[in-house]
């Protein structure tokens, strides 16, 4: 019975390591993968940067509407038009208490629940946030 079990745990050490390294190896690449667009980025005539840094703003708007309730919701209710950047002024800033209440509705479509892991803040104002 100690053996099986001893095996078992074995298994499943085994089979954390390598996600937690598979994961690992994830990160470091995307990392790489972002100093090089930094680095690239630096080239670049501010004209031409600040088109590119408008055009990545207004896809990132463009996803938050298309794929996350919560942002859906209030872009429609404050007929906040995302295809120009003259909309950033319309976004009321994020706070600790809009992400208490609208929870589940700021997780995108694409995002499994079942591959989120909660964490918390340390909660330095008092509040700490799940």
């Amino acid at each position: 019975m100690w053996t099986k079990f001893k095996r078992f745990a074995e298994n499943i050490s085994f089979v954390n390591w390598a996600y937690r390294n598979a994961f690992r190896r994830q990160c470091i690449q995307k990392e790489k993968e972002v100093l090089l667009e930094l680095k690239r980025l630096e080239e670049l005539d501010d004209s031409y940067a600040s088109k590119l840094q408008e055009e990545k703003l207004l896809n990132i708007l463009s996803y938050a509407y298309k794929n996350c309730p919560y942002y859906n919701k209030l872009f429609d209710m404050e007929k906040i038009n995302i295809q120009t950047v003259n909309c950033l002024g319309k976004i009321p800033p994020l706070t600790k208490d809009i992400i208490r209440k609208n929870n589940n509705e700021m997780l995108s479509k694409s995002v499994k629940k079942r591959d989120l892991f909660k964490r918390n803040t340390g909660g330095s104002t008092g509040e700490p946030l799940e």
